[in-house]
């Protein structure tokens, strides 16, 4: 009895249970505080972030479903990943910087920028082929930039790219005269195609995803990610190299944005200087909705795809029930806010678990 007592009383610390209706409810609300504290600790800390965004998922899903039965059509629901492809690319790079505690504010406005400059190739006459390979390679260079200049001046990456987003939007804006380029029928086979049914562009974000996540968790410089993230200091003390790391990580994310801005040109039918501006911060609420943390060192893959999806339902459900497209923004930046919050509480809670359990025995 004793040890039960232990358990709820630092159950009600950590705010998980309250006081006056755990302490005057019999034994049969103790065994059951003590069952799900029991299945909860040992979800992996990882994952644990994972649960509320699903619940968020399904409670969203089921309530579009049953204002509207255009909701769960196969083209509607084609539509969602379909929308989400671009932002998840993004988001998967994304993913890498903030679990070693870095982020790019400019990844947006790169790809309208890099969506441009294909348009105009095209227009140029230039292959697909060569379209793609310049997307990939101003993205890898311009984001191998930022990580030289993080890794090596030791400048927040906050402000640096803060700065840079504004530089590609008045780029992509220079050169398409403040107009969308269109292009005709290239990359179209991105948007509408398909592989086994599912679209072209949503399997691209996937092979993007698992790769990502077998690199986080196989190779060298995803442990090296982890521990920078966790703790910079101990990090440098165990020869994580504090250059090269950033400048991997950057040139990574710029790739993806790369490929991000050709699905974006098959999905828009054209160069869009302004059609990514809020794509950075999606990206960040997406990795951070997913579970990562704004300060490094916790984050999966798994969860981003979990966050982009979840983002991408808010969208399509605003739109399918005809709320008009200003109030987007509003939804978004609420949802971060509670994001925010909960994985700030997530991690309070992570750091007093082991008290918890150690009282229990």
């Amino acid at each position: 009895m004793k040890r039960q007592d232990e358990v709820i009383d630092s159950a009600i610390d950590m705010g998980l249970a309250d006081e006056s209706e755990t302490r005057g409810g019999g034994g049969e609300r103790r065994a059951g505080l003590q069952g799900v504290m029991g299945i909860w600790s040992r979800i992996p800390d990882s994952l644990r972030g994972t649960v509320p965004v699903i619940v968020a998922i399904i409670a969203l899903g089921t309530y579009t479903a049953s204002q509207t039965p255009l909701f769960l059509t196969q083209t509607n629901l084609r539509n969602i990943l379909q929308q989400s492809s671009v932002l998840g690319l993004i988001a998967v790079g994304m993913t890498a910087l903030m679990i070693a505690g870095l982020m790019d504010l400019s990844v947006g406005t790169m790809a309208s920028f890099i969506s441009v400059v294909g348009a105009l190739m095209a227009k140029h006459g230039s292959s697909a082929f060569v379209i793609v390979v310049a997307a990939v390679l101003i993205g890898l260079g311009a984001s191998s930039v930022w990580g030289l200049i993080v890794g090596y001046v030791k400048v927040h990456p906050f402000i640096l790219t803060l700065g840079g987003m504004s530089i590609f939007l008045s780029l992509g804006l220079a050169l398409s005269k403040g107009q969308p380029v269109p292009v005709e029928g290239m990359f179209v086979s991105l948007d509408i195609g398909k592989w086994l049914g599912v679209p072209v562009s949503s399997v691209l974000f996937l092979v993007a995803a698992v790769v990502m996540a077998l690199f986080l968790k196989f190779t060298r410089v995803g442990r090296n990610t982890f521990a920078m993230g966790s703790n910079p200091q101990a990090a440098f003390l165990a020869g994580v190299p504090q250059i090269r790391l950033p400048v991997y990580l950057f040139a990574i994310s710029g790739v993806l944005v790369g490929l991000a801005a050709i699905v974006m040109i098959g999905r828009l039918g054209a160069g869009d200087p302004t059609a990514g501006s809020s794509l950075g911060l999606q990206a960040i609420a997406a990795v951070v909705i997913g579970g990562s943390s704004l300060y490094g060192g916790t984050g999966t893959v798994f969860g981003t795809m979990l966050g982009v999806l979840l983002l991408g339902l808010i969208q399509n459900s605003l739109n399918i029930l005809g709320i008009q497209i200003f109030y987007q923004d509003l939804v978004y930046g609420s949802v971060l806010i509670v994001a925010i919050v909960s994985t700030s509480l997530r991690e309070q809670g992570r750091l007093r678990l082991p008290r918890l359990r150690h009282r229990a025995k």
